[in-house]
């Protein structure tokens, strides 16, 4: 997510915050939180929602300067993770939430030990 991109887009396509809210479906409150920089970590298919009403390309995004800590490889992982469908990208945020998840167990129990 890089909000200056999308600052620049909307001011670019001459949309205002209810223009995004009413193409997104999403409340003005929550399209103002993010795009102030409130809402630090947004939902990933709200984030989706707002770069497809803004006619972003992910892959764009993703290769730009907006992610310039990134690695080559993690630049290529966002890439191949873009054109997955919904499902596919669904299956990917449980996957990694449970590998995480148990990453966290196996610190704690090292710990302890």
């Amino acid at each position: 997510m890089d909000i200056e991109i999308y600052k620049k887009t909307l001011k670019e396509k001459g949309m205002t915050y209810e223009d995004l809210a009413q193409k997104t479906g999403l409340s003005l409150g929550g399209i103002k939180r993010i795009m102030a920089g409130i809402a630090k970590y947004p939902r990933i298919d709200t984030i989706e929602m707002i770069e497809h009403a803004l006619g972003l390309d992910q892959q764009e995004i993703i290769t730009s300067s907006a992610f310039p800590a990134l690695t080559l490889e993690e630049r290529e992982i966002l890439a191949l993770y873009s054109n997955l469908d919904h499902m596919g990208k669904k299956l990917v945020r449980q996957t990694l939430v449970t590998l995480n998840s148990s990453e966290s167990v196996h610190i704690q129990k090292n710990k302890n030990s």
